[in-house]
């Protein structure tokens, strides 16, 4: 195609007729026309081509990169639909690892480092997280819940189970203290063997710890193992993703860090595993109390090993917070207890009276009876925990605080949930700003908690009134992993867990 440009350079050096006719004078005007009015047209078109080739996609790919970088993630999804371009910039490795690396590693809880992981991989389990609140409000609008049942390879009457955070990988005892593992990412969910079995059938209490430090997925896992007419026994197990040849997670491998007696001896009404330390609840039958003991694990050598005892007064569920304290709950108050403070014995008191207790609660609950705690949910700010009682469910939060001396922590509650009528509440989970509870008349509630002081919207509260074909009473073990938006409540008679999807 001949240019303007050319078309008019042709005009001037082929001399219209007119002009062979016309004066030096006339002819040498009319040319200065024609030479003005070309560079005015060059100019006017070289500032057209200026304005085109200074748009955004214009600039080199690594300059779009850092400038979507800098978009929250809505508007990354938003700007696909604008050019083919900004399409495959949006979708690229390095924009989805800054999106996933902007969040505190609680948010998604990725089992091996982000630069190992496609983009596709780091979009779809970020926007898994989003889609929870999606889900909820679809089942606060009547949508039927979506339940998947895991069947349970010989099941006995569990007091335990736990899914690690992530909401990927489900562990479950047998009846001889051999840990299972499920994925729950897979559409079928065989059984995988982590640990060994017993010579005797047993009762297994278990709890986990997650390494951050680690850049693969790797927890400690606590062991408890009640004998019937026999000696309980404590196992502390190392547990490291098992990687394919691609460096992806295919399942689990656990290797025994520690093995020691169970002191003091008793029924283990539960623990809590923080790094070095692991603390036990036990019913000592000799004083017909409650203890909780908090150990080193790693120090331990022989039966008659250093231990810190403390006496609640009641049955108390512990909790190791950071900065060395212990959480523990009863019928009447919430205790914090800086545990290093604590005496070291080796072996038990002849009385109970000879161990500490604490005459200082944190919070009173003076009034209140019959109250259950959920398990505890950390993040970057706070710890959270769900308290139940006959008629309320009230979240309780803590947030350190360097200026209270006496226990470095500020609590805060809110009340969840009040009932119409005294009944059995049992609190699941308190993770980010979701809860979940099983009353007995209503069956599950599901809710989105907005505090007083945030500005977020007000989510209504979601009742599951048949949480299963099976109606599950309440019993058993639940666990809610808000990564994958996940409950997953154990059906202790039907030998099934059954997990509740909540992102769509």
């Amino acid at each position: 195609m001949v240019s303007i440009y050319s078309l008019i350079a042709g005009l001037l050096l082929v001399e219209p007729a007119y002009l062979l006719t016309s004066s030096t004078a006339n002819f040498a005007q009319k040319r200065v026309q024609h030479a003005v009015a070309l560079r005015a047209l060059k100019a006017r078109s070289i500032q057209r081509d200026i304005r085109v080739e200074t748009t955004i996609l214009a600039l080199p790919e690594e300059l779009l990169v850092e400038i979507v970088q800098l978009l929250e993630w809505r508007d990354i999804l938003r700007i696909r639909g604008t050019s083919r371009r900004l399409n495959a910039v949006s979708t690229s490795l390095s924009v989805w690892r800054s999106v996933v690396e902007s969040v505190p590693p609680q948010f998604l809880w990725l089992e091996r480092p982000a630069k190992t992981y496609s983009s596709h991989e780091l979009e779809k389990l970020f926007l898994r997280r989003q889609r929870v609140v999606a889900g909820y409000k679809a089942l606060a609008q009547g949508a039927t819940p979506r339940w998947r049942t895991i069947h349970v390879k010989e099941s006995p009457e569990r007091k335990t189970m736990d899914v690690v955070p992530g909401g990927r990988w489900l562990l479950v005892p047998n009846a001889r203290g051999s840990i299972l593992y499920y994925d729950l990412d897979a559409s079928d969910s065989p059984a995988h063997v982590l640990t060994p079995e017993k010579p005797a059938n047993c009762l297994t209490k278990m709890t986990i710890d997650v390494d951050s430090t680690s850049a693969y997925l790797r927890f400690n896992l606590a062991l408890v193992f009640y004998f019937l007419g026999g000696t309980d026994q404590i196992e502390v197990w190392q547990v490291d993703l098992a990687l394919d040849e691609y460096g992806r997670g295919i399942g689990l491998r656990a290797g025994c860090q520690a093995s020691f007696k169970q002191e003091p001896p008793g029924l283990c009404d539960g623990l809590c595993l923080r790094g070095d330390s692991l603390a036990l609840a036990v019913i000592y039958e000799a004083h017909l109390a409650s203890y909780i003991a908090v150990v080193d694990w790693r120090s331990v050598q022989g039966s008659d090993y250093p231990k810190r005892l403390f006496y609640p007064t009641n049955r108390s569920l512990p909790c190791l917070l950071p900065g060395n304290m212990l959480f523990s709950a009863t019928d009447s108050d919430i205790m914090l207890v800086p545990f290093a403070s604590l005496p070291v014995v080796t072996a038990m008191p002849d009385s109970r009276r000879d161990i500490p207790r604490t005459t200082n609660p944190f919070v009173s609950l003076k009034g209140a009876y019959d109250k259950s705690l959920s398990m505890p949910s950390f993040d970057d700010r706070s710890i959270r925990f769900l308290l139940g009682a006959r008629k309320t469910v009230h979240g309780i939060t803590l947030t350190p605080d360097p200026t209270n001396g006496d226990h470095g922590y500020r609590g805060d509650t809110i009340e969840l949930l009040k009932l119409s009528e005294s009944q059995r509440t049992i609190p699941i989970a308190f993770c980010d700003d979701f809860s979940v509870v099983w009353t007995r008349s209503q069956g599950m509630i599901v809710q989105c908690v907005s505090w007083s002081n945030s500005t977020e919207e007000h989510f209504p509260v979601v009742r599951v009134d048949k949480v299963t074909p099976l109606d599950w009473n309440g019993e058993g073990c639940y666990r809610l992993d808000m990564a994958s938006g996940r409950v997953v409540v154990d059906q202790l008679r039907r030998q099934c867990v059954m997990v509740l999807e909540l992102s769509p």
